[in-house]
């Protein structure tokens, strides 16, 4: 299974010419590269799909027409990617950012005041129990990202593959008979344009995707959220962590930092592995390497129950992208813990109208089901 991690484009009025004119044709071909290796099954990008709320995005003159920024996000990005390669937009996933919100609707009085409260996780997960989405929580910043999430996954919804809702949405994905699981969290509705520390999200946005796992008997967990855990709240990122080591979730994607960064966090069968990617776009004549646009490609491996991760970056003088040789290690592999038992094995065999009588027969059944890899 392959995925695609983008994060922070920060479409805008700024570099929304140098998109169209060379850097989208350069990302694609060079997805088509990774394509012909290995077919891609999920696109995610991590937030902060446009910049400071697409304001500037609206502002142009032949977008005026559009009412959502994000709309316009989808028409020049998602669309275009949709079009060139052999990718679903079902297939293409996204959170918010912080840039995702619209500074304009940031209640400044609410904002201080759920500061003020927002000093335990716990309290955290009970003040969002006690309203869930009202307007007491701000999400108005969000309207904009939160109808746009909403209608392009409208298909999904109806089809009962993806669970959306303010806060965290859940999808499943069926690669070849197995469920994959994503949880797809809004751990931005707390911030403003401004620096984010001493962060809060709601730890129980996992625990609600867990149980929507549970119910489709996902055999990975992957939980995709924008801010990276050191900027969290010191409770807020201990609770969350032992959540993702405990409770079976293998990878956790996330941006914001703009930078390449792997950690493992746990040990034995109690760990997972963080991963934090470039920028894929925002800049486009950024000069600092550490900061330069880039991606990274994600191998899940069932048969040798291993998850690599590779590096591309882009080299604007050549205008393409390439291995990322600035980063330490551009390659790195790692092992995981597949969420399964012999139980689910035999209803699934047996679901493919063949018969189990020996645990020879399951073993068949799985080398048979990874070497198709």
């Amino acid at each position: 299974m392959r995925i695609i991690h983008l994060s922070d484009i920060h479409l805008s009025s700024i570099n929304i010419e140098d998109l169209q004119l060379y850097y989208l044709d350069c990302l694609i071909n060079d997805l088509k590269k990774q394509i012909n290796d290995k077919q891609v099954d999920l696109i995610i990008i991590t937030g902060d799909l446009v910049d400071r709320g697409g304001v500037s995005l609206i502002n142009i003159e032949e977008y005026r027409i559009f009412n959502n920024p994000f709309d316009i996000f989808r028409k020049e990005f998602i669309d275009k990617v949709c079009d060139k390669l052999p990718i679903i937009p079902e297939q293409i996933l996204f959170i918010s950012g912080n840039h995702d919100i619209q500074g304009n609707k940031t209640n400044e009085i609410l904002d201080a005041g759920l500061k003020s409260i927002f000093t335990k996780s716990e309290e955290v997960n009970r003040i969002c129990n006690l309203f869930k989405n009202s307007e007491f929580l701000n999400f108005n910043k969000l309207e904009n990202f939160l109808n746009f999430e909403e209608n392009y996954h409208a298909e999904s919804i109806k089809k009962g593959t993806y669970f959306y809702s303010d806060f965290e949405s859940t999808y499943i994905y069926n690669f070849k008979g197995f469920n994959i699981g994503i949880m797809l969290a809004n751990d931005s509705w707390r911030c403003t344009q401004n620096k984010v520390e001493n962060h809060f999200m709601g730890s129980n946005q996992f625990m609600r995707a867990l149980k929507i796992f549970e119910q489709n008997n996902t055999i990975l967990n992957i939980a995709v959220m924008h801010h990276p855990l050191e900027i969290f709240n010191h409770d807020e990122k201990k609770n969350i962590e032992n959540i993702l080591k405990n409770k079976k979730f293998q990878i956790l994607l996330n941006g914001h930092e703009h930078s390449n960064r792997v950690s493992i966090i746990g040990h034995d069968k109690k760990r997972f592995v963080t991963i934090s990617g470039r920028s894929a776009f925002d800049k486009p004549y950024e000069k600092d390497s550490e900061y330069i646009s880039g991606y990274s490609i994600i191998d899940i491996d069932f048969n040798t129950k291993k998850i690599t991760n590779l590096f591309r970056r882009y080299y604007k003088n050549r205008y393409l992208f390439d291995v990322d040789l600035d980063n330490e290690e551009p390659f790195t592999e790692y092992d995981y813990e597949i969420n399964i038992n012999e139980n689910e094995l035999k209803n699934i065999y047996n679901s493919k109208n063949n018969f189990i009588n020996d645990y020879t027969n399951i073993n068949n059944f799985i080398n048979n089901f990874e070497n198709e890899d």
